[in-house]
């Protein structure tokens, strides 16, 4: 979860310009970005193509706050707590919307009857190492100790008071599953934590969420990396965006009972493909 942040710049970092001088990110493609209205990018990304004007737009304090992080964020990709005042900030309907469309469902329901927290069933390793080795939870535990991650992690990073966006009960619950179920998706989608990975599951969470600000990451991302991957970039990200929409939505199943399952199952039981673009990209060696 925390390297995707490096798409944004600090991939770019190691790359030399044609006078061998080091790409500095903040200078070049930030100034580039920035001084083409990346503002207007911001508004236009957030809706998530949603037209309703008025109704939907932030206020003017969410959009400053959003628009200062997103400067710092480019000058310091390592600073996770700014995305997340990012996404905060430019959820606005599109977290209401997903709410609406969640408890509308069995599962839903019943995760907000229940005060079901995914958190409690990943952080529980013992459990998730007692089931089958081919199961999704195996496969999971496996990615997040490999990545000496802990589903807390991505909790502590994501707390920020920078916005003012108090939730009730109910959709904080529903916030904080879309927000744990990152590295799960991780080792269902197979993209790894490199950067590239990072970025198409980036893609394909936007085709899910729709969360404007994971969008507006996605999109200046895939520039940033076509210095290291050349155009094949731009693919790998469309079909991973496009694999999301074919894919079910993912945020409604149950993933207390799928963690249980053999993963192949799990993938072909939710549309979910090999990303075959992006593991072309990583054995080419770009």
């Amino acid at each position: 979860m925390r390297d995707w942040l490096n798409i944004f710049v600090g991939c770019l970092s190691v790359e030399k310009s044609g006078n061998d001088v080091p790409f500095q990110p903040h200078k070049q493609m930030g100034k580039r970005f920035l001084g083409w209205g990346g503002m207007p990018l911001l508004v236009c990304l957030s809706f998530g193509g949603n037209k309703k004007s008025m109704n939907e737009r932030r206020t003017k304090e969410q959009w400053l706050v959003a628009w200062e992080a997103f400067k710092r964020l480019i000058a310091d990709p390592s600073q996770t707590k700014e995305f997340f005042i990012i996404i905060n900030a430019l959820s606005g309907p599109s977290l209401v919307r997903g709410f609406n469309r969640f408890v509308a469902t069995e599962h839903g329901a019943s995760v907000i009857t229940k005060k079901i927290d995914l958190i409690d069933t990943l952080k529980d390793h013992d459990y998730l190492r007692a089931l089958p080795k081919n199961s999704l939870g195996a496969h999971y535990l496996k990615f997040v100790e490999a990545e000496k991650l802990k589903a807390e992690d991505i909790v502590e990073a994501s707390s920020t008071k920078k916005v003012r966006n108090p939730l009730g009960e109910d959709l904080s619950r529903f916030a904080r599953r879309q927000r744990d179920i990152h590295d799960v998706w991780h080792a269902v989608t197979q993209y790894g934590r490199d950067d590239l990975g990072e970025l198409c599951l980036m893609s394909f969470a936007y085709g899910q969420i729709k969360n404007g600000a994971i969008g507006i990451v996605a999109f200046a991302g895939a520039f940033t990396l076509v210095r290291r991957f050349g155009l094949g970039v731009f693919p790998a990200v469309f079909l991973a965006y496009r694999d999301s929409k074919r894919a079910k939505w993912l945020l409604a199943e149950n993933w207390e009972e799928l963690i249980k399952q053999p993963i192949s199952e799990v993938r072909a039981s939710l549309n979910v493909p090999e990303p075959k673009k992006y593991n072309e990209l990583l054995a080419s060696g770009s």
